[in-house]
């Protein structure tokens, strides 16, 4: 499984002169190799396809391919194809740096923050309904991709902020000047929202490998200094903020409630979002490939096997399968239990959208090598 260089930064606000909420200072806590599967990486693109009112198969596909055209591994590390970046259109470029970015921060959360949920614990702040989101957050000024949400309590959901650039990491725990400007605007959003926990992933895709900093902003409100007045806190009653995390807590980044305090709540029902809430799973259904002899637990899955590589002759392959209906909790199950495997083919389960890659292998897969590590 490839992995990337991974930094985590505590991060710590003050007030500034006009009474906002802004940074304080980032400290890096941690540094280590973040394995990701691509499956995963992918993951944001798919459950965003399946949002959109319409959606074609071989759309989706082709920016999935698209994608992975661009990444390649050496010792171990997960690399950008920079040449052919290079010579690709602009916006291409910006295209897989942003995919990168998301794709980062969702890789992030599940590694340190301990999210493993599906495509029900997952909100997008632009793709997904929108009502549901601003009915609950400001909808002035910047804020976050998505919203992750935890299934089991004390933790409460995360927003997060994913940004991708065709930079290269900067060394010795420093940090630019763009990055901390963006965290000056993400502890303003927390402000404005109750003090709602929030990260941010920063990914660069430059240098010898992909490497990705994560900043866990430290949501408690400071004490301001004499000098200082705050403004007021927004409506909806006093500041509540969860506990700042702690990267020694079994490995991973914690958000858990501050001691004797009320876990907030964002008035977000994130698991609302079923289903008949996602009519491009229908859409890409309708327009995949068609083969009866695919089916996982009586389910017909539609899709194929395609070359990886959109760019260059490649050894590595995608599979993207749609199921006819929701798969069953064992089949969820199954799915789940192998990502922390190490296997030349790797699966991932969003929804109804079945996604596998594999890599350096000899021959082409075929649907037997997704089914029977499923258990079929």
């Amino acid at each position: 499984m490839p992995k990337v260089m991974l930094r985590e930064f505590r991060c710590t606000s003050k007030y500034s002169t006009d009474g906002s909420l802004v940074l304080d200072n980032a400290v890096q806590t941690n540094a280590c190799r973040m394995p990701v599967q691509l499956p995963q990486l992918l993951r944001v693109n798919t459950l965003a396809a399946q949002l959109r009112p319409s959606m074609a198969y071989h759309v989706l596909q082709h920016e999935l391919r698209l994608v992975l055209s661009y990444l390649d591994s050496t010792n171990g590390m997960l690399v950008a194809r920079t040449s052919d970046l290079q010579a690709s259109a602009r916006q291409i470029g910006s295209f897989f740096t942003e995919t990168m970015g998301v794709g980062m921060l969702t890789a992030a959360m599940h590694a340190r923050c301990g999210w493993n949920g599906g495509y029900q614990d997952l909100a997008h702040f632009d793709v997904l309904p929108a009502t549901k989101l601003t009915q609950h957050f400001s909808r002035k000024g910047v804020r976050p991709d998505l919203l992750f949400a935890f299934k089991h309590p004390p933790r409460d959901d995360i927003a997060g902020e994913a940004r991708g650039r065709a930079k290269v990491q900067p060394g010795r725990g420093r940090t630019h000047d763009d990055q901390r400007k963006r965290l000056n605007q993400l502890f303003n959003w927390s402000s404005r929202n109750k003090n709602h926990q929030v990260t941010m992933a920063w990914t660069f895709t430059r240098g010898p490998h992909i490497a990705v900093d994560l900043f866990i902003l430290d949501t408690n409100t400071p004490s301001p200094r004499p000098d200082q007045e705050p403004k007021p806190p927004p409506p909806g009653g006093p500041n509540r903020g969860p506990k700042p995390p702690s990267p020694e807590e079994g490995g991973r980044v914690a958000a858990s409630p501050a001691p004797g305090s009320d876990s907030l709540d964002s008035g977000v029902d994130v698991t609302s979002y079923d289903s008949d809430d996602r009519p491009g799973a229908d859409s890409l259904y309708e327009t995949a490939p068609n083969s009866d002899r695919q089916r996982l637990d009586d389910i017909e899955v539609r899709g194929d096997w395609v070359p990886a590589n959109l760019i260059a002759p490649s050894t590595n392959q995608m599979f993207v399968g749609v199921l006819r209906n929701e798969p069953t909790p064992g089949l969820r199950e199954a799915a789940s239990s192998l990502q922390d495997h190490d296997d030349s083919v790797r699966i991932g389960l969003f929804g109804r959208v079945l996604l596998a890659t594999s890599q350096d292998r000899a021959q082409s897969p075929q649907w037997r090598d997704i089914s029977e590590r499923l258990g079929q």
